[in-house]
């Protein structure tokens, strides 16, 4: 079969796309064209590369423009606005950089979340109210993408995370599955980046006392594994 021709994959989107438009049904091709964005960009987060990362992103408007979302002054550029906007759930069609940036980083494509994060620096900052969202998704993607995050700013490495959450070490024990609660639902290749990525935060000066509230024993509480405990006394020079 001629690779060159379209498989009936490509087709049939094309068609309901077609119809949708034929029948004036809007919803029907808002809802047909958001899953394709999905799948391009979801496909670039895993294996693209930044050339097609920057391509794809000249297709979609800069500012979102979802209904959700709060109304957003011309005068407001679109890093501005996202710095300044709590997305709860990225939408590629509406918030393309920052659906990219999240799934890069979740997806560990280190070249094209350092393209991103080189073009957009603001969005690798306390500042921008979604860098947890991007922060949670790099402990999936393990340390290549965190050698990106902090080279831009050292100071993530401490980052605490709002809500009563924790500092960021805490998160990657809970989120990794290196807790006794967490361990038997979590994959061993997750809980190895996990390991991997307390490692490498530790390697880079995580601060272990946190002003008198040192991790140590809240990884305890935690019930932490105990490889994670020994790991961090011994970097907090406990034994």
């Amino acid at each position: 079969m001629d690779s060159s021709l379209p498989n009936n994959g490509d087709i049939i989107p094309a068609q309901n796309s077609l119809s949708a438009i034929e029948k004036n049904n809007v919803s029907s091709l808002r809802e047909i064209l958001e899953a394709q964005d999905r799948t391009l960009l979801s496909k670039c987060a895993r294996a693209g590369t930044p050339d097609i990362a920057e391509y794809l992103l000249a297709r979609y408007p800069p500012l979102t423009n979802n209904s959700d979302d709060k109304a957003v002054s011309p005068s407001v550029t679109p890093e501005e606005a996202y710095l300044t906007t709590y997305i709860r759930d990225p939408s590629p069609t509406h918030h393309a950089v920052l659906y990219l940036l999240k799934e890069s980083a979740r997806n560990g494509n280190a070249a094209v979340f350092r393209s991103l994060s080189t073009a957009h620096p603001n969005f690798l900052t306390t500042h921008n109210r979604n860098i947890e969202c991007v922060l949670v998704n790099a402990i999936e993607g393990g340390i290549a993408i965190w050698e990106v995050i902090l080279s831009h700013d050292p100071r993530f490495v401490d980052h605490e995370f709002s809500g009563h959450k924790g500092c960021l070490l805490e998160v990657v024990v809970t989120l990794g599955g290196l807790t006794a609660c967490y361990r038997w639902r979590t994959s061993e290749e997750k809980k190895r980046k996990a390991m991997d990525v307390f490692t490498y935060l530790l390697e880079r000066g995580a601060d272990l006392e946190r002003a008198g509230d040192p991790v140590v024993p809240l990884l305890k509480v935690m019930r932490a594994d105990e490889r994670v405990i020994e790991l961090a006394e011994r970097w907090s020079g406990k034994v």
